[in-house]
């Protein structure tokens, strides 16, 4: 980032392989936001809209996920960005 942070800015699932490539389908996306009082770059992790594949499985061992954190353009629930270091 321009502030010359990192961030992680993608959460993917690894869904397969097809012709020898990695498929990926992307869960979550960074918005950048802004910037702080000490010009780092804030943001929030938003949903794509994809239901992870896994969830069939969570399911069915009698794990609780909330498919409503997969909604799209709802923010990633728990904190804002907090900063960890450069």
């Amino acid at each position: 980032f321009s502030c010359g942070s990192r961030k992680v800015t993608s959460i993917c699932e690894v869904t397969g392989t097809e012709s020898g490539t990695i498929q990926l389908q992307e869960l979550f996306t960074y918005k950048q936001r802004g910037y702080d009082a000490e010009g780092r770059v804030r943001g929030i992790f938003r949903a794509t809209g994809a239901v992870p594949e896994f969830y069939e499985v969570m399911r069915e061992r009698g794990l609780p996920v909330d498919l409503s954190v997969f909604q799209a353009e709802e923010p990633l629930r728990g904190r804002e960005d907090v900063h960890h270091g450069a």
